[in-house]
C-alpha cells in the first residue's frame, strides 16, 4: 500500500510527514551514514516512515504547541496556534523541525532493524516527560521519561549509544515547537 503523506490539509488517512523521496534527501543531509536507510526497499522505507511518524507523535505530541487543525486528521500536524520560536506557524504547514526529526528517527530505525521503537503511554495514551534539564554553561541536557523511552527489545534509548544520541538530537530539533515544561495538557 502506498504511503499517504500529510499535505497540510489534515488528511484523515495520512501516515507520514515525509515521502520516501523527501526522507531520502533529509537523511542524506542530516545523518552521517545513511547506508542502512539506502539499503531498504521502498516498501520497507515506507513502513519505517509510518512507524517513525507514530513514535514521534506519540512521544512528543503532548508537548507540540497549538491544537490539531481538524478532529478527523490522522496525525498531529497541521495545527492551529502552533508557535515556533515565538512566531506563528501557518496552519497548513508541517514545521521543518517535525520533518527533520522524522528523518533522524527513520534513520535510527533503519540502522537498528531488530529494535522497534514504541513509547510506553499512560492510561490516557499520553507519553509523559518526568524530568527535563537544560544547562547553558558547559552545554548539558537530560530528559527522563515517565515509563517511556523503552524499545521493544527491552533496551532503553540511552543504552543504544549512537541511536540514543540521535534520539536526544530529535528532541533538540523539536525544541522550538514544543511547549516548555514537562507536559502540556489540552482539554
Amino acid at each position: 500500500m502506498a504511503l499517504i503523506v500529510e499535505d497540510g490539509t489534515g488528511l484523515a488517512t495520512a501516515e507520514s510527514y515525509l515521502s520516501v523521496v523527501d526522507a531520502d534527501a533529509l537523511i542524506a543531509s542530516l545523518v552521517a551514514d545513511s547506508t542502512d536507510w539506502d539499503a531498504l526497499a521502498e516498501a520497507d522505507q515506507e513502513d519505517v516512515l509510518r512507524r517513525s511518524t507514530a513514535w514521534l507523535d506519540e512521544t512528543f505530541g503532548q508537548r507540540y504547541s497549538g491544537a490539531r487543525r481538524t478532529r478527523e486528521q490522522a496525525l498531529l500536524f497541521p495545527r492551529v496556534g502552533a508557535i515556533e520560536n515565538g512566531w506563528a506557524v501557518p496552519e497548513a504547514e508541517i514545521p521543518s523541525q517535525v520533518q527533520r526529526a522524522l528523518a533522524v528517527v527513520a534513520a535510527v530505525v533503519a540502522s537498528n532493524p531488530t529494535v522497534s521503537i514504541t513509547p510506553t503511554a499512560n492510561s490516557s495514551g499520553a507519553v509523559l516527560i518526568a524530568e527535563e534539564e537544560d544547562k547553558v554553561g558547559e552545554l548539558s541536557t537530560r530528559t527522563k521519561y515517565a515509563g517511556s523511552g523503552k524499545l521493544d527489545s527491552g533496551s532503553t534509548i540511552s543504552e543504544l549509544g549512537a541511536a540514543g544520541a540521535a534520539m536526544r538530537r530529535v528532541r533538540d530539533i523539536l525544541r522550538p515547537i514544543l511547549v516548555p515544561g514537562n507536559v502540556a495538557v489540552r482539554g
